[in-house]
């Protein structure tokens, strides 16, 4: 006879399982849905001949573009920021590092790196809730919003001579392809 004890054990993980094979099913819906992200460091510019130190504030606008992993069962990304040029490129790929079955997901020390059009860099690593709302049918993306839960901006974040360290924030959502600022190639 199977005692309570050892049946909640065994209930709990049949549950878990099951659970995390459907969200994960459904979470492959996002593949190829664009995110606009806003990106912003606060802190402080350290200029390494007067050892001063600046508060400064840099912030961008970028495009996260979310690709499904089939091999790692994750949420891949692009990033597409505004050069000195004028045209958007995909300037950083990276990993989401969570299958994004269950929603919220968290998303620990996601690396970003992202090129200002006046030759600065944002970098660092930040923790992130990304968040998947599905329509009645749970299948189809309603929408997709990305928020951060604390980040740091590293060196070289700015430049080799200036160096920049505080924090770093990203917040997002959905956006159609047809309003991207560039065609995307």
């Amino acid at each position: 006879m199977l005692k309570f004890p050892r049946l909640l054990p065994a209930l709990l993980l049949t549950t878990l399982a099951l659970a995390t094979t459907a969200g994960t099913a459904s979470a492959q819906e996002a593949d190829g849905f664009w995110l606009k992200v806003t990106v912003t460091a606060k802190g402080y510019q350290v200029n390494d001949t007067t050892d001063i130190a600046d508060k400064t504030t840099l912030k961008t606008t970028t495009y996260m573009q979310l690709h499904w992993n089939d091999m790692d069962m994750l949420y891949d990304f692009d990033l597409w920021t505004l050069g000195a040029n004028e045209i958007w490129t995909s300037t950083f790929s990276g990993s989401l590092g969570a299958a994004l079955g269950d929603t919220p997901a968290i998303c620990s020390d996601v690396a970003i790196n992202v090129p200002l059009a006046d030759g600065n860099i944002i970098a660092g690593q930040v923790n992130m809730v990304l968040t998947i709302k599905l329509d009645s049918d749970d299948v189809t993306v309603k929408s997709i919003s990305l928020k951060s839960a604390g980040g740091l901006a590293l060196d070289p974040s700015v430049s080799d001579t200036h160096p920049f360290r505080g924090d770093l924030k990203v917040k997002g959502k959905t956006i159609d392809q047809e309003k991207l600022p560039f065609i995307p190639t």
